[in-house]
């Protein structure tokens, strides 16, 4: 029988031992967490496990050479963020809400499920509502998970989708307990038709622990910007106790943590809007964001996220641009003298032309006087003369300024040429506004001397072309000779530019079609370039301008016989006696045949 002292001892002892075995429970807890392995977040009700499962940015090997999406490119697509939307809610494109369970795959969900059948639906026309329609968030995650049920990087699952897309989740059902089965064959070749085009970091930080150091001052702001040029993206968040007890109302806002003990590992997500209005406990403020919980988690699967918790604690964001199925696009082609044209202003004059695509031109001198087309698609060309009768215009997308476009060019009239084209827009509805500028002197493309300066003329416009495609430099169909550097160019059509400035490099397509345009940078280190079409020199270009000017048609050919053809630019030895260098780039090319 024990006296009173040993007792306590006892006691004391019990004591000590549970609170040993707490201390090294959490600690592996803690441990775990670092390695990798993502803990199991259980529910504010406490009766269901959900998992986790996103490795941040910061740990994956080769992010600082990554793609990275360019605030100033944002901004062109976008506005500014103090002229934005005060509010984007992309609600209406979200398959319904899925559940993960207590799998680590949240990456797949967010990146195979949400972003690529929003991406698809959009695309397609489909039902959200059917499992044929919505894309399977297994196909991706057993595909890179390695696998152990541990999670995944999102860089991972966008590589995938680029290399080998996703199928349908009919065609590769969820399986909460299967991480392991592999699509066959078959399979991946289904997937083919639906991948992405390519992928970009909106952000990431390279700090640990998350909220060590904050995000830049403008990463809110380059979000919400991204959001207004008509995308969602995927979002890479740690988990607080915040996340978990957030509420269920339609205004309930997710906020930073009170004190970060409660952090238990790292979540995707996608971010499908924003409203600056919205208020929290943390400011003003939230993005508005889809979980994969189930219904029971949030609003019905859904919340917000205050800016103030992106700012201190997010931990990367990745876009995603859709490889768009160009069976599924109607390409047309709209002529000047059709209603489809909106004309605006009093100078607008129509001009009977034989050598042009429509018979005729639309013509104004007047700065100020404009011409919209509407159009459903993601891309548009400007299809008109070059000349040295011709003028300055402005160019203008959804209402946000593109770029000046000169149809100035020294020699004869050369009809029916790509004069503007933007091959990146997300799909959807579009309004292309061409404002004539007069007599404006922008630059001498094409004179060499640059002196005297040209007289400008009209703006002409000849046809609007919805859905042309494009060939983009990092194309495996485009040749290049002797030395050339493929770049990262935040302002270049997917983030890419091709460049030599060696004399005789040279890069070679081979084609089927009547039109063939050249896209790339005039600038002040570039130099010249000759140009061969079927082997005979056609034409040679200037590439200097004082000033940076991306998506510049630098040649465009029309009226070629429809049948194949070959392409050659040639950099050349000399250049401009202003520029600093002989570089000659490539952005994309673009064929057609009409």
């Amino acid at each position: 029988m024990m006296n009173k002292t040993s007792s306590a001892t006892y006691t004391l002892s019990l004591r000590l031992g549970a609170a040993l075995l707490i201390l090294v429970s959490l600690l592996a807890v803690f441990n775990t967490a670092l390695a990798g392995d993502p803990p199991k977040a259980v529910s504010s009700t406490g009766d269901y496990a959900w998992g986790l499962g996103a490795k941040p940015a910061r740990n994956r090997s080769g992010v600082a050479d990554a793609p990275k999406v360019s605030p100033g490119k944002l901004a062109v697509a976008a506005g500014a963020a103090n002229s934005l939307p005060t509010k984007v809610d992309y609600t209406a494109l979200v398959p319904p809400v899925g559940n993960q369970g207590g799998q680590s795959s949240c990456v797949g969900w967010a990146v195979g499920y949400y972003y690529k059948t929003i991406q698809e639906y959009r695309e397609r026309g489909w039902s959200l509502g059917s499992p044929t329609s919505q894309f399977s968030p297994s196909f991706v995650y057993n595909q890179i998970n390695e696998g152990v049920d541990a999670g995944a990087w999102p860089a991972d699952a966008f590589d995938l989708l680029k290399n080998t897309g996703d199928v349908s989740l009919a065609d590769f059902p969820y399986n909460v307990s299967d991480y392991l089965k592999q699509p066959a064959a078959s399979l991946k070749s289904a997937a083919n038709p639906y991948k992405a085009k390519s992928w970009a970091y909106l952000f990431y930080n390279p700090n640990w622990p998350p909220g060590k150091v904050p995000n830049p001052a403008n990463t809110v702001d380059i979000l919400r910007q991204y959001l207004a040029s008509g995308d969602v993206f995927n979002l890479t968040i740690p988990i607080y106790n915040t996340w978990d007890y957030v509420g269920n109302t339609p205004t309930s806002v997710v906020t930073t943590p009170p004190n970060t003990s409660s952090y238990r590992g790292d979540h995707e997500i996608t971010v499908i809007g924003y409203d600056d209005s919205l208020t929290s406990s943390d400011g003003t403020g939230a993005f508005r964001v889809v979980n994969q919980w189930g219904t029971g988690w949030g609003d019905k699967g859904f919340s917000w996220l205050s800016y103030a918790f992106i700012t201190k604690y997010a931990e990367d964001a990745t876009a995603m641009t859709d490889l768009i199925d160009r069976a599924n696009l109607t390409y047309s082609v709209a002529k000047s003298n059709t209603a489809a044209l909106n004309y605006s202003g009093q100078s607008w004059l129509s001009q009977a032309d034989s050598s042009s695509l429509s018979g005729t031109l639309a013509t104004s001198y007047t700065s100020g006087d404009y011409v919209d087309f509407p159009f459903y698609g993601n891309s548009i060309a400007w299809v008109g003369p070059f000349s040295q009768q011709a003028g300055v215009a402005d160019v203008y997308l959804d209402g946000i300024f593109q770029q000046r476009v000169d149809q100035w060019r020294e020699g004869k009239t050369s009809p029916r040429n790509l004069i503007y084209y933007r091959g990146d827009l997300p799909l959807g509805n579009h309004i292309l506004r061409l404002v004539a500028r007069g007599p404006v002197i922008e630059h001498c493309p094409g004179n060499w001397s640059c002196s005297p300066l040209p007289a400008r003329g009209p703006t002409l416009v000849d046809a609007l072309v919805v859905n042309p495609d494009y060939v983009d430099n990092t194309s495996s169909e485009i040749i290049y000779a002797f030395y050339w550097e493929h770049l990262n160019d935040a302002a270049s059509l997917n983030v890419s530019e091709s460049r030599s400035n060696i004399n005789g490099s040279y890069f070679s397509y081979n084609f089927t079609g009547t039109n063939v345009a050249w896209i790339g940078t005039t600038r002040p280190n570039a130099g010249r370039a000759d140009v061969y079409l079927d082997g005979k020199l056609v034409s040679s270009v200037e590439l200097y301008s004082p000033a940076i000017n991306h998506n510049q048609t630098l040649f465009s050919q029309s009226n070629l016989n429809l049948g194949s053809h070959t392409l050659q630019v040639i950099v050349r030895p000399d250049r401009h006696n202003s520029a600093t260098d002989n570089y000659v780039s490539l952005d994309y090319l673009v064929v057609n045949t009409f």
